[in-house]
């Protein structure tokens, strides 16, 4: 007892310690993501819609979102797809929610997947589809839906619990059933990701009626616990393998249980992964099935930080993201304060940390208690780049090159380059010193750019681009050529002596007035004083054409 009274002093001290760290560096690569609920609109869409306007304003919300998802430097959304075994996209195998229309099965007047995928695109944000995989809806709802619902469709798969149904994880047509959904998806979709969601038993199921699938399909000697365990793991792996034959770039992740397994010191009050819903997912990331877990942490203080420790402990290398309970910061959910909150993602960031997902969105639009402007003016103030896949393949490595600058008259720059092999997307940094350090966070000036060029108005500033592959490698930097400190004396151009007999002439070109000199040969002395600004000095040789950024401050 008293050890665990010293425990918990220790963390309330950690705490007060990392309210001081938060206008620390943050760092470059990080995941920073939301939920986005759709189940009965909680999140989105606010309005059912069967008119064109009413889609309009539909999708004008989602947008909303997301504009707010870029400004707060976030990097990926997890959009709920499949709710209670209906969806929202195009299906063969399950019908549309009716919160798009009002009416079950009732195809919209868009795809909102799709849309979502575009809009997030746009925005330099992933996208990944949010599978809720067991839960298929309340009693009272399957009956509802008549012959049309999955217990009338598909009843070999499906049982009853506490007034719910779900889907038998001990039926092996439940894993092939949900292998077709997230197949569907990943042939149909550019997603990025494949999110699942309740891959477990329902919650403290002890009592799960499953007793004759466990006598038709366990193993000799296979406990009942075991069996249960082995279900929930040969599923995971079987959707990861599956969607990784279709697309190896499309990551496979999933919400779990906030507390792995109950802690030697710090108890999980019987509600752990292992213990209430045989999810056994330090078994997922030795096996190498997960690109990432998000564990659903709606904690405080020491049923927190705790379990923040046991997870990266227990990761085997992946990605841990802690799943944060910003609802919390509710009235009605907990009424916690910035105080109690903002802590756990610093905290978890020294711990190991790979990101935080926040639930809910909602929260965030609200700016409840001011979290959403803390998040942008501290927490997440640079840009930051999602971490390098564990499970990298090789081949897929590109690498830019050919770096370069373009004043115009209006002083803004347009930088651009050349690309070996595909990226999947360009970051693009500026620093006033040369070289550009590409490991701070603070030099990025636009994360996530899909084209091989960008322009910038900023002054007096050197460039740096990388190019990331469909693994999240990143490339080395092309750097911005920086001419040697002789390339420009007082009132002489010196020429690089291995390039001088190809010179043709030189010119200097200010972005308000055009030429301020230009001078044919290789000699070029009398160059006028220049006023502070920007200029563009252009070589003209027998081979190529050059041009560089020319700096007078």
């Amino acid at each position: 007892m008293k050890n665990y009274f010293l425990r918990v002093l220790c963390l309330i001290l950690l705490t007060s310690v990392f309210l001081i760290k938060s206008n620390a560096q943050n760092p470059k690569n990080e995941i920073r993501a939301i939920w986005l609920t759709t189940n009965y609109g909680l999140d989105w869409p606010k309005n059912q819609a069967t008119s064109l306007e009413g889609c309009e304003k539909q999708k004008r919300d989602l947008c909303k979102i997301l504009d707010m998802v870029q400004e707060l430097n976030m990097n990926t959304v997890f959009f709920q797809a499949r709710l209670r075994s209906d969806v929202l996209y195009e299906s063969d195998i399950e019908p549309y929610s009716a919160i798009m229309t009002g009416t079950r099965g009732k195809k919209p007047l868009y795809d909102p997947l799709a849309f979502a995928i575009e809009e997030c695109h746009k925005r330099g944000l992933q996208c990944h589809a949010w599978v809720v995989c067991m839960n298929i809806g309340s009693d009272k709802a399957i009956k509802m839906q008549g012959n049309n619902s999955l217990p009338k469709r598909k009843p070999e798969i499906c049982t009853k619990y506490n007034g719910e149904w779900y889907l038998n994880p001990g039926e092996p047509e439940t894993c092939f059933y949900l292998i077709d959904i997230v197949s569907e998806i990943a042939k149909r979709y550019s997603v990025d990701g494949i999110h699942l969601d309740y891959i477990r038993y329902p919650d403290r199921a002890h009592d799960f009626p499953d007793s004759k699938t466990f006598k038709n399909y366990a193993k000799k000697g296979e406990s009942l616990k075991e069996w249960r365990i082995n279900n929930i793991n040969s599923i995971v792996y079987s959707i990861y393998d599956a969607v990784k034959k279709i697309n190896p770039e499309i990551m496979v992740s999933s919400a779990v249980l906030g507390k792995r397994d109950n802690h030697k010191y710090f108890s999980s009050m019987g509600w752990s992964g292992m213990e209430a819903a045989y999810q056994d997912v330090a078994a997922w990331l030795r096996a190498g099935k997960q690109d990432f877990v998000a564990p659903m942490m709606y904690y405080p203080d020491v049923s927190f930080f705790p379990f923040v420790k046991d997870w990266v402990r227990n990761s085997n290398g992946y990605p841990i993201v802690a799943g944060l309970g910003v609802y919390r910061l509710d009235k009605s959910s907990g009424n916690w304060s910035l105080r109690d909150f903002m802590p756990q993602i610093y905290v978890s960031r020294d711990m190991g940390i790979a990101g935080s997902s926040f639930y809910r969105t909602l929260q965030l639009e609200d700016n409840l208690k001011g979290v959403t402007a803390t998040l942008k003016g501290d927490t997440y103030n640079t840009p930051a780049l999602f971490p390098a896949l564990k499970n990298y393949k090789k081949g897929s490595d590109v690498l830019p090159y050919d770096l370069k600058i373009a004043v115009a008259e209006d002083g803004s720059k347009t930088i651009s380059w050349k690309c070996e092999g595909d990226a999947k997307y360009y970051t693009i940094y500026a620093s006033d010193s040369y070289p550009v350090d590409t490991n701070l966070a603070e030099n990025i000036i636009e994360a996530r750019h899909s084209e091989k060029s960008y322009k910038d108005y900023s002054t007096g500033l050197y460039y740096a681009v990388t190019a990331t592959n469909g693994y999240y490698h990143e490339s080395e930097a092309a750097q911005q050529y920086h001419p040697p400190l002789h390339f420009f004396e007082g009132e002489k151009i010196v020429i690089p002596a291995d390039r001088v007999n190809l010179c043709k002439s030189v010119s200097i070109l200010s972005p308000n007035s055009g030429y301020v000199y230009y001078g044919k040969g290789k000699e070029h002395n009398n160059i006028p004083n220049l006023e502070r600004g920007i200029y563009t000095l252009e070589i003209v040789y027998s081979d190529n054409v050059v041009t560089y950024p020319l700096i007078i401050n």
